[in-house]
């Protein structure tokens, strides 16, 4: 007896994969002479690259050096994973792997490609985790026999794969994670470190094969092959949300009063709290912060929130710490703000929105009728140093971008609809020379 896939079930958990491979935001932080109101963002012209997916919708998810694309599409029967190789143009990677659905959700400078997939032809569908590239073509990463439902968090340059696995078919509870390493095999992040009951959510892996995550109880933590595990902070409501090469990691604290406390941690010199704000709140006020990026100079990028006690936001502001010059009078800090209530700048994705040469991409909720929710109208932003903020796509009815790497920008345009008749497509942007620093 075969089993039949509900195909509209499959679609709904293809998009809440891309959705949740794709989008992250948080609050943060940063003490810095900031202007009172953020900077008018400038209708700037980017090259545009629509990427020629044959679909109802499409949004790319992610981006190298070199513009090449991943990401995920659907019309009425499928969900399904692409790229946008510079040798082959655009791939199916459904078409190819047999996929009943799939996600492509990184991209390394190698043009190696993380698929998520589940194949038609099986009674009982699994999923699998697939490395695709053009000269490779398709090859299933290996999964842990207790891991039926894997969900690939990242790919580094090297090829290496951080996982999340559910025990059951469609398990949104995580209780295992695994890294997978060309050439060495599997390695299981120490479960009984954990707690075996536990859920555990992975944030990010840098090129050393360092993981940064968090489990419930037992907290936060760094692992690696080398280190083995190192715990950050313990508790439930402690994130790390971002790790650089050196192995600085970057998140936020939530208290039992729902306090947030951006912090900064190394195995060296342990967890530093961030208490940054571009002005102490009155006794009326509380503030909520957290550290959201941090890139391999150390720089960070954090978020500020003030809030009334009644819960009316008062001011939000995204800035950057240049830790080099903390030791002057004036550390190096730069930013913006906005006291608009809910027409919020969030951070998309830190550990691809971020760069070395400081730029930070983000999208923004202009409609505050609608707040954070997925149907929210949204602006692409692109923010450098010495431009400032400057609009992806000043002419779209709404926009995202997700990720930075050389000269582009991966995300999607909508140029015309509804928050009911959504026809978003794939574009990369190409960023003009005069933007960058």
């Amino acid at each position: 007896m075969s089993f039949k896939i509900n195909s509209r079930l499959l679609l709904r958990l293809a998009y809440s994969q891309a959705l949740a491979l794709s989008l992250t935001w948080t609050l943060g932080s940063a003490q810095v002479r900031i202007q009172d109101r953020m900077p008018k963002a400038q209708a700037a012209e980017f090259g545009t690259i629509f990427v020629p997916v044959q679909a109802t919708e499409s949004m790319t998810q992610d981006v190298n050096d070199e513009g090449e694309a991943v990401g995920w599409a659907r019309d009425a029967k499928r969900g399904f994973a692409w790229v946008l190789s510079e040798e082959l143009g655009v791939v199916d990677l459904a078409a190819l792997g047999g996929f009943a659905l799939s996600s492509a959700s990184k991209i390394n400078n190698a043009g190696q490609v993380l698929v998520f997939g589940i194949r038609d032809d099986e009674e009982i569908p699994q999923a699998r985790l697939f490395i695709w590239s053009a000269d490779e073509g398709l090859n299933e990463v290996p999964k842990p026999a207790a891991c039926l439902w894997p969900v690939g968090v990242d790919l580094n340059e090297d090829g290496a794969v951080v996982a999340e696995c559910g025990a059951t078919l469609g398990a949104f509870r995580k209780n295992l994670a695994f890294l997978w390493t060309p050439g060495v095999g599997i390695d299981i992040i120490p479960h009984e470190r954990l707690g075996n009951a536990e859920p555990v959510q992975i944030f990010d892996l840098n090129d050393e094969g360092d993981v940064i995550g968090q489990s419930g109880r037992a907290g936060a933590f760094s692992w690696s092959r080398d280190d083995g595990f190192q715990t950050i902070a313990t508790g439930p409501a402690v994130f790390p949300l971002m790790i650089n090469e050196s192995g600085e990691v970057v998140g936020y604290t939530v208290s039992e009063t729902n306090l947030w406390r951006a912090f900064r941690w190394d195995d060296e010199d342990g967890i530093e709290f961030l208490d940054l704000t571009p002005r102490p709140p009155t006794s009326s006020e509380f503030l909520l912060n957290a550290a959201v990026a941090i890139n391999d100079r150390g720089q960070l990028v954090v978020r500020s929130v003030l809030n009334t006690i009644e819960g009316e936001n008062i001011s939000e502001s995204h800035l950057r710490l240049d830790p080099d010059e903390a030791a002057t009078e004036e550390p190096g800090l730069s930013g913006f703000s906005t006291d608009l209530p809910l027409t919020t700048p969030f951070i998309v994705r830190p550990t691809k929105s971020f760069d070395n040469l400081g730029r930070l991409v983000m999208m923004r909720a202009v409609a505050p009728d609608y707040g954070f929710s997925l149907g929210a109208v949204r602006e692409a932003v692109l923010w450098t140093p010495n431009e400032g903020l400057r609009l992806l796509a000043p002419d779209a009815f709404a926009s995202a971008a997700f990720a930075i790497s050389g000269d582009f920008v991966a995300g999607w345009i909508e140029q015309r609809g509804s928050l009911l008749d959504s026809h978003r497509k794939a574009v990369v942007w190409k960023i003009p020379s005069e933007s960058q620093d």
